[in-house]
């Protein structure tokens, strides 16, 4: 896929074949050629087996685990809630094999045109989500150390839109607003 491609980022579907529709047709509208799918596939909607067929296979959609899918796809989630663990067994059980096999041979960092890296929730294991510039600033340690070749890299799971940029001194951006 060339770099010149126009690329589309979506991430944290969580069964809504709704949204995902919706946000599958702007896509298309805007001329979007290639999507970046950040994962959480699975989730609190109730048409998990819809959402992943309408990714699955598609040479142009490129898609990492989430954490829900990583869930979904073991018997032991080593959640202590109990709601948790019921939404993951009620999700488990409506899977179709194939969109099961699916989820789990999801790989939870992939570059893109050796340009982009996409990962779900962090590029630091065991930290699930970056909202912290102390988290952020170990995941440009990561980036630096781990992929030296790639400059950008979309994380999804924090259901926040943000901008970070380590040029000289970094700055992360809410919604266009500086956050400090």
């Amino acid at each position: 896929m060339p770099l010149g491609s126009k690329y589309g980022i979506i991430a944290d579907i969580h069964a809504n074949l709704r949204a995902l529709n919706v946000a599958l047709d702007c896509l298309k509208e805007t001329g979007v050629q290639e999507i970046l799918c950040l994962g959480d596939l699975m989730g609190f909607g109730s048409q998990p087996n819809e959402c992943i067929d309408a990714l699955k296979g598609k040479p142009h959609v490129h898609c990492v685990a989430g954490r829900m899918d990583r869930d979904v796809s073991r018997e032991d989630t080593g959640s202590s809630s109990e709601k948790y663990a019921q939404l993951l067994r009620s999700a488990r059980d409506g899977l179709s094999p194939s969109n099961a096999r699916y989820l789990r041979e999801l790989p939870e960092t992939l570059v893109i045109d050796e340009t982009f890296v996409l990962v779900h929730g962090s590029l630091v294991k065991g930290e699930p989500f970056i909202l912290s510039p102390t988290e952020i600033s170990r995941n440009l340690d990561a980036m630096e150390r781990e992929y030296p070749k790639q400059r950008i890299c979309f994380f999804g799971n924090t259901h926040i839109p943000v901008v970070v940029s380590d040029a000289d001194n970094w700055r992360m951006t809410f919604f266009g607003r500086p956050y400090q």
